[in-house]
């Protein structure tokens, strides 16, 4: 019995394994369908599971026992009783898999053995026959061949064709749900379709008045047919021609011949007692098969075999002159071979390993893959050449509602939002003091937003009263009428009031940063913080005034302060009636226009004439000038302006230097209003109270409220990554403006909000994001590791750069080598106890309305941010910023890098990517920002973030000179026409921030291949189109996914405030500008020269100074490379590098290599350099090396470094086969000279 099994299964197998061949032929030879489409076609076919007869497991007593028992049923119980329990038992074996997670059993029949029937599952990619459907007029061991191929075959061809029909063709190979055919195949498959149901729908076998066959409803079935049998018999013939044919039939039926036997076979299985014309209409209605009639006649008159078999003249019911080519193409079309008769898509026979796949066995890495290739489908246009326009190629259909960043720190706000309104989250708010005050302001905040108190409270006034007490004047541009005389006590109680109760920072700026002498505390005596007064803060940055850009912009910015005005007289004539307070009745005088304009044109001067250039504030040094509270300008009485300051302030001034930034321009400022009418400064100091507190004050119509959220966009948070340098404040201030835009009623706005106390709203992120203790140390080993990669890369590109000195490469490379990585989340906010006693000082009653919140929230950040005054050294560790803000920044004071969690995400960075999306991610965000400690700012500030300038005049010379072409080049980025103004990237503006980007591109990119060098690649991969893309070319798919702007968000006044007062380029030149600098991109994208990201010249931000054209200069100049690559990109010690493979000695005399005379040379040159590596490429070196290793002895090392490894196997295959002896191209050694 068990051999009459397995024989019967395995002659049931060669048939069916014989239909597959057939089938995966007939895909070979479609015209229709693309070579990419076909892979995906034979990669189902390879993984197809073939079910036969029963599985193997019911032969065993024990496992049958085993699975029946759960199910209980008794021998004297009623029938549906037993039925119930049968229905329980199913339901429960159903489900089984959800609850033992064991994988997909893709050899399970999920059917019963004993059934007359066969199926195919696309879920798992598998075809079933059972047992029942194993025997006559199907299959039978005992037939002739052409029945058996007949009958079940066509069935298993039927059944296989439905992986291929438009439902199968969303499933891959291995049952994941992943279409693979492509837009045009699908097209054709379509037309293939259509003419199937237009046939299909001709057969009417009710005649006229009813209905016919729906050739649309029983599309599917008559596709599956017909692929069925064209498969079928193609593995009829091939087996006929293997073993010849079968004996003929006995009697009557020896007058057919095999092909008859075959349509037979086919015919014989959809015989049937002829159905009633309500059966009939019943079966055309519902069913979506066909009936049998038209399940053979539809069929056969598709397939030319049928016809000659029969000899069916021309025209007659079973040989129409035209019909459908069902999963066949015209044999002349000779589209699947290539030009030397090769198919299009050989099999894989070099023992080259197929690359990996994702699959849903590891699931977390399938969701993350199956996520980020949803965000790039949503925003990609593939039709465009990526060589020519990548940016839109990548992010032409963007469907955000800004860009990248912005849209993802928003739905940093719906994780907050939702996380506290979680039920199971309350216990945890509750344990926490500051948490539950965070939540209080939260809640507090939503009641605000959707009843606003604004109309029936004055929040405005009494800070307005404080305000004129202080500066003891009349308020001119409100109706005030007094004298105004303001005298240093004025001056030095309102600018105080501003500054530390209101947190407004007006004609001076007051704020703590590192010590930059000494943040450490190493020289003993000194503080790691000291206490700055810097210049004046304007409303805007200092471009907004200059003359070509103020000219543009102050007509609309006196129309913003005119309507804010405004709004605030009708305000106070609003509440007049309400409130009894002193002097709440204003007016506006009849000149107040022209008051307007005098503050305007003052704040111009205070930010050209009184403030230091963007050039000198990018020079530290000279801001750092020490002085006494007496030698501060006389126009102010400080000690009045201090006095409102925290008492560590106070105890500071008394006591302590006080560094100036600009004195000299704040000095000058003072004294000219000292000397100058003061009604306009009174006026310009209320303006600034009145933006700073614009949501105070209702809005009255549209344009009223279109006008202040057009200036809370103006001074909005900047689209990109990086924070402004010193001084800064190193805790956010609550914001009394007005929204820039629509928030969510919902609470996402007021989740945002709470930023304002960024600790605990941290804690509530990391919470909801990164619940467990493996989550949290998941996530920072991985942006760790980044990180390590990417410090390691800029060291390599420190090497070398052939413009900077050893001293200075020395010092760069200790300051990488000692960066500061903050990841994720700073360790406190997870302790309650230290979290707590962050914000102990903190203390809200519950009488509070949202506002007066605020208030306090502003006053405990203010206190904070003084109290670093009392730090001994500077904390390395301090995040400087928000936890759940999507940003990234390096901070040169303290030498430190900072990842928030909020920026851990994809596109950018998720512990499930491929290496590739994760270093084209976060790794060049990292890069970038790291070669902020490299720039020409970042220079000034040693490893320790001591202000301390390491980079000499000859290497700040070669940094100018690459800057220079970046400038150039940026400057040619023109996004508005060329009558607006400006209409250009600003390249002298924008130079820091895109030499961060190349120098980020660059280092990532380095580190990425080290990565997989070391590591290997990763899965990629299974979509259709998203399989096509190597692991390289999503590096730099990701990173322009991290700028992809909407088109609507794109407006010309927005651009053009970009271009004018933003050191970033705009999104799509953060692309362009970068991929057209890096070779990479161009050879994994195939640009042609010349093409827009492939230009005939561009900057050189790498070691990349290697062209050559001819042979030699060619072997030459990769032999040089291989050199420099590792002694820093020059030549050796005494020479400098000339031209692509030439060294000249500074005597001078001119040094050619690699000629084993130079290396000779470089050896007893050699000083500080710890090694050569050097290129043995014919028997005249090898001699000369032979002898030299006796000579040196012990101080030849063999070997060979990684990055060397890496570089040769990348370029010996293109430059050895160009003008040098073979063998030794073959056995090319690098050896390490020790010095």
């Amino acid at each position: 019995m068990k051999r009459r099994r397995l024989i019967s299964r395995a002659l049931t197998n060669s048939i069916i394994r014989s239909i597959l061949v057939a089938f995966r032929a007939q895909v070979d030879l479609l015209d229709w369908m693309s070579p990419a489409s076909k892979k995906g076609a034979y990669q189902k076919i390879d993984n197809l599971v073939v079910n036969i007869a029963f599985p193997d497991w019911v032969l065993d007593d024990a496992k049958l026992t085993d699975y029946y028992k759960n199910l209980d049923i008794k021998q004297n119980e009623a029938y549906q009783a037993q039925l119930d329990k049968l229905n329980a038992f199913g339901l429960y074996e159903a489900f089984l898999p959800l609850i033992n997670g064991a994988p997909t059993d893709r050899t399970d029949f999920t059917g019963p053995s004993a059934i007359t029937n066969a199926w195919y599952q696309p879920e798992m990619n598998s075809i079933t026959f059972p047992g029942g459907i194993l025997h006559a007029p199907f299959y039978d061991a005992s037939y002739p061949a052409a029945i058996n191929y007949g009958g079940l075959g066509v069935i298993a061809g039927h059944e296989l064709t439905h992986g291929f029909d438009d439902q199968g063709v969303q499933w891959e190979g291995t049952g994941i749900l992943n279409g693979w055919m492509d837009d045009n195949s699908t097209k054709a498959f379509t037309s293939m379709a259509q003419c199937v149901i237009d046939e299909y729908s001709q057969f009417c076998p009710l005649g006229a008045g009813h209905p016919c066959v729906d050739g649309a409803q029983t599309q599917g079935e008559n596709i599956a047919d017909n692929g069925g049998i064209q498969a079928a018999y193609k593995a009829f013939k091939a087996y006929e021609a293997l073993h010849g044919p079968d004996p003929l039939l006995p009697g009557f039926a020896s007058l057919f011949n095999a092909d008859q036997l075959f349509f037979l076979g086919f015919a014989q299985v959809w015989c049937q007692y002829p159905p009633s014309a309500n059966s009939l209409q019943n079966q055309i209605l519902n069913d979506p098969h066909s009936p049998s009639l038209y399940r053979v006649l539809g069929t056969v008159q598709n397939i030319p075999a049928f016809q000659k078999a029969f000899n069916c003249p021309a025209g007659s019911t079973y040989a129409p002159v035209n019909h459908c080519n069902v999963w066949t193409s015209e044999p002349t079309s000779g589209a699947p071979l290539n030009d030397k008769g090769e198919p299009i898509v050989p099999d894989n026979d070099i023992n080259i390993a197929p690359i990996d796949r994702i699959s849903p066995q590891d699931m977390a890495k399938y969701n993350a893959y199956q996520q980020v290739q949803g965000i790039y489908k949503a925003s990609a246009n593939y039709s465009v050449d990526p060589c020519d326009d990548f940016y839109n190629y990548i992010c032409e259909n963007y469907p955000g509602s800004k860009n990248t960043m912005s849209d993802l720190n928003l739905a940093n706000d719906r994780i907050i939002n939702d996380k506290l309104n979680d039920a199971d989250y309350q216990a945890t708010i509750q344990a926490s003091t500051a948490l539950t005050k965070l939540k209080t302001l939260y809640t507090t905040c939503k009641a605000e937003w959707e009843h606003s108190t604004i109309g029936t409270t004055d929040y405005l006034q009494p800070k307005v009263l404080k305000f004129r007490n202080a500066i003891n004047q009349d308020i001119p541009i409100i109706g005030g009428t007094g004298a105004i005389d303001v005298a240093p006590a004025d001056y030095g109680n309102a600018l105080g009031y501003l500054s530390f109760q209101l947190g407004i920072d007006t004609l001076v700026s007051t704020g703590v940063d590192t010590n930059w002498m000494d943040p450490q505390g190493a020289l003993g005596g000194t503080n790691g913080y000291q206490l700055f007064v810097d210049q004046a803060t304007t409303y805007h940055v200092r471009a907004f005034y200059e003359d070509e850009n103020w000219y543009k912009q102050k007509p609309g910015y006196a129309a913003q302060l005119k309507t804010l005005i405004e709004a605030y007289v009708k305000q106070m004539e609003k509440i007049d009636d309400i409130f009894q307070l002193q002097d709440t009745t204003a007016k506006l005088p009849a000149d107040y226009v022209d008051m307007i304009d005098k503050v305007l044109e003052l704040e111009k001067k205070i930010a050209i004439t009184y403030s230091g250039t963007d050039d000198e504030r990018r020079h530290y040094e000279r801001q750092w000038q020490p002085k006494k509270l007496a030698d501060l300008p006389k126009t102010v009485d400080w000690s009045l302006y201090f006095q409102q300051a925290p008492q560590v302030v106070q105890d500071w001034v008394a006591a302590k230097d006080i560094i100036v930034n600009e004195f000299d321009y704040t000095t000058k400022m003072f004294t000219d209003l000292g000397n100058t009418g003061d009604d306009t400064v009174v006026n310009y100091l209320f303006f600034r109270l009145l933006l700073d507190n614009s949501g105070l004050i209702s809005t009255f119509n549209f344009a009223d409220q279109a006008a202040r959220r057009a200036l809370a966009v103006k001074r909005g948070v900047p689209e990109h990554t990086g924070k402004s340098r010193i001084p800064g404040r190193r805790h956010p201030l609550p914001s009394f403006a007005i929204r820039s835009d629509d928030e969510d009623y919902e609470g996402e706005g007021c989740a945002d909000d709470t930023a304002v106390m960024a600790d605990a709203q941290g804690r509530v992120y990391i919470d909801a994001r990164f619940p467990t203790e493996a989550d949290r140390n998941q996530i920072r080993d991985k942006t760790q590791g980044v990180m390590n990669n990417i410090v390691n890369a800029m060291k390599g590109m420190i090497i070398e750069l052939d413009w900077m000195t050893e001293a200075s490469k020395q010092s760069a490379l200790k300051k990488a080598s000692n960066i500061q990585v903050n990841a994720a989340f700073p360790d406190f906010i997870l302790d309650n106890a230290k979290l707590d006693a962050k914000y102990a000082d903190l203390i809200f009653d519950q009488a509070d309305s949202y506002y007066a919140m605020l208030d306090k929230v502003l006053l405990y950040s203010i206190n904070e941010q003084f109290k670093l005054l009392t730090a001994a050294k500077a904390d390395r560790t301090d995040f400087l910023g928000q936890t759940a803000i999507v940003n990234a920044w390096y901070d040169p004071e303290l030498n430190s890098i900072t990842f928030p969690a909020g920026i851990l995400q994809q596109p950018y960075f998720d512990v499930n990517f491929p290496a590739g999306l994760n270093y084209g991610g976060i790794g060049i965000v990292a890069g970038h920002e790291l070669t902020h400690g490299f720039d020409d700012e970042g220079v000034q500030w040693d490893y320790d973030g001591r202000l301390n300038s390491w980079m000499d005049k000859t290497s700040q010379d070669g940094f100018n000179a690459m800057a220079q072409c970046v400038i150039d080049e940026y400057s040619q980025f023109c996004p508005l026409p060329d009558d607006r103004s400006p209409h250009c990237t600003d390249g002298v503006r924008t130079q820091g921030e895109n030499i961060a980007d190349n120098g980020g591109v660059h280092s990532a990119w380095r580190a990425y291949e080290a990565h997989i060098e070391l590591d290997g690649p990763d899965p990629m991969f299974m979509d259709r189109v998203f399989s096509q893309y190597t692991e390289n070319q999503l590096y730099f798919m990701n990173f322009a996914q991290g700028w992809c702007m909407a088109k609507s968000y794109m407006t010309e006044s927005y651009v053009s405030n970009r271009l004018m007062t933003d050191p970033h380029s705009l999104g799509p030149y953060r692309v362009l500008g970068t991929f057209q600098n890096i070779p990479a991109f161009q050879a994994n994208f195939n640009c042609k020269l010349g093409s827009t990201y492939a230009p005939n010249q561009h900057c050189s931000v790498d070691c990349d100074h290697f062209r050559a054209h001819s042979a030699l200069e060619m072997k030459k100049s990769f032999l040089l490379c291989i050199i420099l690559h590792i002694i820093n990109c020059s030549c050796p010690v005494g020479f400098e590098l000339v031209a692509a493979g030439e060294c000249r000695q500074l005597e001078p005399v001119y040094l050619k290599l690699p000629d084993y005379q130079a290396i000779d040379t470089a050896i007893s040159q050699c000083t500080a350099l710890q090694a050569h590596p050097v290129i043995i490429h014919n028997d005249e070196q090898q001699t000369y090396w032979t002898e030299k290793q006796k000579e040196w002895g012990s101080r030849v090392v063999l070997g060979m470094s990684i990055e060397v490894m890496i570089f040769l196997r990348k370029h010996t295959r293109k430059y050895f086969r160009i003008g040098m002896q073979h063998k030794y191209a073959q056995k090319a050694m690098v050896r390490w000279i020790t010095c």
